[in-house]
């Protein structure tokens, strides 16, 4: 399957699809891990991150960081009538979340830098993608910081 099969799935058509079922899946796949972890059924975490900030970070850039793109890039259309990210350019942006997750999960075999990088840049990426469509709309309530 080629790249632009893959950006041309419906599933990269709007910013909802994507990251509401990332959250989900983070949600449903993390929040278990833990219980395993502190509950002492598993007992390896891959991560150079204690379980507990492990945790408290993946629920915070994991779930509620998805949840919250997923949203603004549903939202955003709407209050601009202006087009955001979809195909190839949400495609990448979705696996910049799926790097930041993986990186932050297998972190004590990498490089400090590359969690850090790799999971720092998925909401400055999001915003980018969202600033030209602010931009056109010429509606400074939309703004993130209005001059007087």
């Amino acid at each position: 399957m080629s790249i632009r099969a893959i950006t041309n799935h419906e599933i990269f058509s709007a910013g909802y699809r994507i990251f509401f079922f990332f959250g989900a899946l983070a949600a449903v796949t993390i929040l278990p891990y833990w219980v395993l972890l502190v509950s002492g059924m598993v007992d390896y975490l891959p991560s150079a991150f204690a379980p507990a900030s492990w945790h408290q970070h993946e629920m915070i850039f994991g779930v509620l960081a998805a949840i919250i793109i997923g949203f603004i890039f549903t939202a955003v259309p709407n209050w601009t009538g202006q087009a955001v990210p979809t195909g190839a350019p949400l495609f990448f942006l979705s696996l910049l979340w799926l790097l930041g997750r993986l990186s932050m999960f297998f972190s004590e075999y990498l490089p400090s830098f590359v969690p850090i990088l790799v999971d720092g840049l998925f909401i400055p990426a999001a915003v980018m993608g969202i600033i030209p469509a602010l931009m056109k709309a010429k509606n400074k309530r939309n703004y993130f910081c209005r001059s007087s």
